[in-house]
Parts: structure tokens; C-alpha cells; sequence
């Protein structure tokens, strides 16, 4: 399974607002799939939690919404993943359709 990430921030400067949100697929060790969002605010620790799949395309469905929501919300790719864009969502977009079970 190749790593599948989406990151993205809602910035305001008028706010002091600088809020990242990073979810991705990892494998475990007996082959469940996990979607690990991370987050973190301006000035906090980092956080995050484990939603476990039982099939990598559920898992990268519930990726998929996970950053849409938030897109939905003002968030934005961030830079870093603005180089890997191409890569990232046509892997997740091929994966969502079923060609890469």
C-alpha cells in the first residue's frame, strides 16, 4: 500500500489563526488499515486519533471526506502538499473508484 496524506491549513492572520490538519492511511501489523488524522493549533500540542478499517478502499473513502469536511471549512492544501497534489488525490481518487484494491 502506497502512503496516502492529505495536508492542509486554515490560515487567518487576522485572527492568529494557524490551524493544520494532516489525515493518512497507515497499515498495522496485521493488516487492518487506519485513518490517522493529525491536527494541531497555533501554540498546542499535536493530536491525534485511529479510526481502523477493515478494507483499504473503506479507509480511503473516510480519508477522502475526512478532508473534504474540512476543506469545506476553509481549510487549504498547504504547500507541502501542494508539491505531492498530483500524486496524492489521483491515488486516492483511483483507490475510491475500486482500481487499486
Amino acid at each position: 500500500m502506497r502512503s496516502k496524506k492529505v495536508d492542509i491549513a486554515y490560515v487567518d492572520p487576522d485572527a492568529s489563526m494557524d490551524r493544520f490538519y494532516s489525515p493518512q492511511l497507515t497499515r498495522s501489523l496485521f493488516g487492518e488499515v487506519r485513518v490517522e488524522p493529525q491536527w494541531v493549533r497555533q501554540e498546542t500540542l499535536r493530536r491525534y486519533r485511529l479510526d481502523w478499517y477493515k478494507k483499504e478502499l473503506d479507509a480511503t473513502i473516510a480519508l477522502i471526506q475526512i478532508a473534504n469536511a474540512k476543506m469545506g471549512r476553509g481549510y487549504v492544501l498547504s504547500s507541502a502538499a501542494r508539491m505531492n497534489v498530483g500524486h496524492n488525490i489521483a491515488a486516492n481518487s483511483d483507490t475510491a473508484r475500486g482500481k487499486d484494491e
